[in-house]
Parts: structure tokens; C-alpha cells; sequence
């Protein structure tokens, strides 16, 4: 599906939005990066890197039992940080695109 994106879309800037497990005092937060990230990874999938930058959210502690840990997260908190990355690119891009 990568693929088709990158032949239709060859000089598209890519955001990959992914939630992830972290240490317990940075449950809520998000990270915004450059590069691509790895999803899945946490809960050992292979899935090719994806995106030209990448926004996290980490939703949930990390511990030996990432998957029952991942299962267990609060619906609310990840409705919440939707919202605010949501939030954050429709002003990014109402600023780009008012002064052109």
C-alpha cells in the first residue's frame, strides 16, 4: 500500500501518526520528529518504516506485556491526542496556506 502511495503521490510529505508505549511519567505526551518511525514495532510486528516525519503519542506504559498493557488503554486519552494532533496540522496548514 506504501508503494502505491509513493507512485501516486511522488512528492508528497508523508506524516506517520502511531501510538507507542513509554515510561510511565510521559504517559500523554507526543513527539514529533523527522524521519520515519517503525509501527508495530512495540508489539513485535515487522512493518516496513514509513513517513518523511512521524508524530507519537505514548498512550500507555511500556512493560514486559506490551500487548495485554496496549489492550488496556484508556479510549478517552487516545481520543484526546487525536484531537490535539488533528488540532495541531489543521493550523499548521491554515498557516501555510493563508499567506500564499
Amino acid at each position: 500500500m506504501l508503494v502505491k502511495i509513493l507512485d501516486a503521490h511522488p512528492n508528497a510529505l508523508i506524516i506517520a501518526i502511531d501510538a507507542c508505549l513509554g515510561a510511565c511519567e510521559n504517559v500523554g505526551c507526543l513527539t514529533l520528529g523527522e524521519g520515519s518511525i517503525k509501527p508495530g514495532a512495540g508489539v513485535k510486528k515487522e512493518l516496513p518504516p514509513v513517513g518523511h516525519i512521524h508524530i507519537t503519542g505514548i498512550v500507555n506504559f511500556s512493560s514486559l506485556m506490551n500487548m495485554v498493557i496496549l489492550q488496556n488503554t484508556r479510549l478517552s486519552l487516545v481520543m484526546k491526542m487525536a484531537d490535539t494532533i488533528s488540532s495541531g496540522i489543521k493550523f499548521c496548514l491554515w498557516r501555510y496556506y493563508r499567506h500564499l
